[in-house]
């Protein structure tokens, strides 16, 4: 399916492609990356990227060896770079402030793969992961009137205790007294925590084509691969219907959580990017400093911040969708996550810096 043109003339938006930075210490792009293909989507064929990974560095002055005899290893962290967040017309594009967001960090984090091969040992990639019937979507709801919750509103446990809202249990209106307690409970520990349910629209499918990696990044994530002669490491997230999970580390009571966090803190530097800013990025980090503090640790994060972006949503004609007083443009929860990261200790790069020239590179510990 390509929407290039389509998108492209809608007159609210405009995809800037992002200057492509030259350095000595970056790698020349392959001949076939467009930035503008990102509003293509096709299935990656991993036959014909190996046939053009093989070929490309046969044009390349230097060789590049397997990611297992890096000295300093480096674990990029991508966290939820899906079609339906990555691409215009899905149904949670993570537009921004520009409002092409999503698109502009894909375009660029994929040419940042191309240009630091030789730097990045081992990519990481989180996919969310859900079903129709989820705790946070329009379907597992409904009220008196058969009616379900719009997209960006809230449910309180109040809503769940007076029955303002229903959930809707394995084909069942109403659920058990032990369940209903067990979804009380998850929204009153929300609200302490100053958080709400929020219900978002249908994404990221399990089986859709919404759920994969977008395919632009796809194609660099698998071209990495091939010449590093090392598999990614791909990660769902989200499949418990009962909660939320913003964050690929998870609520922090799962004993693989804590592990996961502690493989990529193993690294000499996690690299982190990905959608969005305001949600799964913001709250991976924040799990992620509560493991790394304790190992002194924080240092070790970085934040690519041109390649994230908040979620704003928007109506068919790109303008912000008013919702009373339901925040919409969370840019302002993101953009006061990244300076509360980077005052704990996170560092902040962008994808026009080379890896090997960021603070702390190449100091193993």
């Amino acid at each position: 399916m390509n929407i290039r043109t389509d998108y492209l003339n809608k007159s609210r938006l405009r995809f800037s492609v992002p200057p492509r930075p030259s350095s000595s210490l970056l790698r020349e792009v392959p001949k076939f990356f467009q930035e503008k293909d990102v509003f293509d989507i096709w299935a990656v064929d991993t036959n014909q990227t190996s046939l053009a990974a093989n070929q490309w560095i046969l044009e390349q002055e230097k060789g590049i060896t397997p990611s297992i005899k890096d000295e300093f290893k480096v674990c990029l962290l991508i966290i939820d770079m899906q079609i339906d967040f990555c691409h215009p017309l899905q149904p949670l594009f993570c537009g921004g402030k520009t409002g092409c967001g999503a698109a502009e960090d894909v375009a660029k984090l994929s040419r940042y793969i191309y240009q630091n091969l030789d730097y990045i040992t081992e990519i990481n990639c989180t996919l969310d992961s859900h079903y129709r019937y989820s705790i946070f979507y329009p379907d597992f709801w409904i009220n008196m009137s058969f009616q379900n919750p719009l997209p960006y509103s809230t449910i309180s446990s109040k809503d769940v205790l007076e029955e303002e809202w229903i959930p809707i249990i394995d084909g069942r209106v109403g659920a058990e007294e032990s369940v209903k307690m067990q979804i009380v409970n998850y929204l009153e520990e929300l609200e302490k925590n100053s958080k709400s349910l929020i219900i978002w629209p249908q994404h990221c499918t399990i089986g859709n084509v919404g759920h994969a990696l977008s395919p632009l990044l796809h194609e660099s994530v698998e071209f990495h691969s091939a010449l590093r002669m090392k598999n990614p490491v791909y990660i769902n997230k989200g499949e418990n219907k009962l909660f939320e999970q913003f964050s690929a580390i998870g609520l922090g009571t799962d004993a693989s959580d804590q592990k996961l966090a502690e493989r990529l803190l193993s690294f000499d530097m996690l690299i982190v990017a990905g959608e969005a800013s305001s949600h799964c990025v913001k709250e991976t980090v924040e799990d992620l400093i509560k493991v790394a503090t304790p190992l002194n640790m924080i240092d070790k994060i970085v934040l690519l911040e041109d390649a994230m972006s908040a979620v704003v949503a928007r109506d068919k004609d790109w303008n912000i969708i008013p919702n009373g007083d339901v925040i919409t443009d969370f840019s302002d929860c993101a953009s006061d996550a990244i300076k509360g990261f980077r005052r704990k200790g996170t560092k902040i790069s962008n994808t026009s810096q080379p890896i090997q020239s960021i603070q702390g590179y190449g100091i193993s510990r």
